[in-house]
């Protein structure tokens, strides 16, 4: 029997949900959300004092949890505990790769679970919050490591380094911090802990109103797109045999471009609206650019600009869930890599692989992960056998008519493959994601295959820049 009784919750909420016309489940999250914002403010206001700050970030962030997910919350201070536990017994030795295995196999439980129980559904449940949390302990564990080992460590390890283990409180306010626990973004502990006690910014913090405002709005205007298109395309016709059989090709290929198009802004909602959360409290401000304006974007999850003007996949994989990209690269890419020596396909293919794994288990979720490293190592080659015959020899001037038609066409490109690739991670099943990708010949796919084959063997070496007459020019590396 639970504890937590939330069929009376959700009777509570249910006239807001009637309202607003979202499930209780999204009309709870969404409120959380709002509330957050709030809090981000009143967080911000608070009298400089750590432990202070740190049992309001966790009271409120248990309160959403519980409000939210009743009983389910369980799960977050399970895996919790259990990585805290595990620094402080092997911090000297491999807590590192205890830490990231415990986090994942346990999401992986719950991933399964989910499964068994609401196999294809988009019901909101403590699985999100643990996907972040994942994130975060798999880093934290990182961090103590190498707060051990600092003088091992890159610079950029260094930066996160946990020279000691925070206390229980600390630690379990960096982890149901009420700004990013239900859907994120995650961040580093050693950030957290600097932001609470006052010590993160440089530059003294400038009001965070109007930058949370924008965000907010932002995040509003992205749900009216959703609502307007996305929520009433169609993508149950991909399934049909009417559309992957009778529809002319390219009515096909349109088609699927729109409707993952279209999805979208879902993702884009509740990331900015998250982000504007932390912008309230300050834990967004990232200090000043070259011109003095103020940045926001140290907890910036999504650059809708950048992902919608995607030129290549390491542009969307670089402005899309932008904090899963950075734990990705930061503790399974570059730990992967040998110093001194570059990334292969090895390196690209397993950081897919545990993104997938992170994601769960619907076969199509392989499907996507392991063909867009593909389409990665592609887009790398292409640059680099390409773009030098469309610069001139500063590596930094586009040729007149060539660069604008190579950006026109890795635009298009870029895109038709990534609707490709994400229509599939909407279907979710093996059979259904087949028959869609059947249905386009597998073109992307073919392409990707006869692009690698051939610039890893006939295709030779990439094109080298003629060097610049000035010294300071040919000192300048490949773009």
């Amino acid at each position: 029997m639970p504890f937590i009784d939330m069929a009376a919750i959700d009777a509570a909420i249910a006239p807001l949900s009637d309202t607003v016309g979202f499930p209780p489940d999204q009309a709870k999250f969404v409120l959380c959300m709002l509330v957050a914002v709030l809090l981000g403010f009143v967080h911000l206001s608070l009298p400089n004092n750590p432990t202070l700050k740190h049992v309001f970030s966790l009271f409120w962030g248990v309160s959403f949890s519980v409000f939210c997910f009743g009983d389910q919350t369980i799960h977050a201070f399970v895996i919790s505990a259990v990585t805290y536990v595990i620094a402080l017994l092997f911090r000297n030795s491999h807590c590192h790769l205890i830490g990231f295995v415990w986090c994942l196999g346990y999401l992986s439980c719950n991933h399964i679970y989910r499964i068994l129980y609401d196999y294809g559904g988009w019901t909101l449940d403590i699985t999100g919050p643990l996907m972040v949390l994942t994130i975060k302990l798999s880093s934290f564990a990182f961090n103590v490591r190498d707060g051990a080992r600092l003088e091992q460590c890159t610079p950029e390890q260094r930066l996160f380094a946990l020279e000691r283990v925070p206390t229980v409180l600390e630690f379990f306010s960096f982890c149901f911090y009420f700004g990013g626990f239900l859907a994120g973004p995650a961040f580093e502990c050693r950030d957290y802990l600097r932001f609470t006690d006052r010590t993160l910014h440089k530059h003294p913090l400038p009001s965070t109103v109007w930058p949370a405002l924008r965000a907010l709005i932002i995040s509003f205007v992205c749900l009216g797109i959703f609502l307007g298109g996305g929520k009433h395309s169609q993508i149950d016709r991909l399934r049909e045999d009417e559309f992957l059989v009778m529809e002319p090709f390219w009515w096909r290929v349109g088609y699927m471009m729109l409707v993952t198009s279209l999805q979208r802004p879902r993702y884009y909602f509740g990331w900015v609206l998250a982000e504007s959360n932390l912008i309230a409290a300050g834990l967004g401000y990232a200090g000043k650019d070259a011109r003095g304006n103020d940045l926001w974007d140290r907890c910036n999850n999504i650059d809708i600009v950048g992902m919608e003007s995607s030129q290549n996949f390491k542009s969307v994989t670089g402005n899309w869930n932008k904090a899963t990209a950075a734990w990705l690269r930061r503790y399974v890419y570059t730990r992967l890599t040998p110093e001194g020596r570059k990334p292969t396909l090895f390196q690209t293919a397993v950081t897919y692989g545990v993104s997938a794994f992170w994601h769960g288990f619907y076969s199509a979720y392989y499907l996507m992960f392991f063909s867009a490293a593909l389409c990665t190592e592609l887009a790398k080659a292409t640059r680099r056998h390409l773009r030098p015959h469309v610069m001139e020899a500063d590596g930094k001037t586009g040729k007149p008519g060539l660069k604008l038609a190579y950006d026109i066409f890795s635009f298009v490109v870029t895109h038709i493959a990534m609707n490709y690739m994400c229509a599939v991670f909407l279907m979710l099943n093996l059979h259904d994601s087949l028959r869609l990708w059947g249905s386009f010949y597998w073109g992307v796919h073919v392409v990707t295959i006869i692009g690698l084959v051939y610039f890893n063997t006939i295709g030779g070496s990439p094109k080298k820049r003629p060097l610049a007459a000035t010294p300071a020019a040919t000192s300048q590396k490949m773009d």
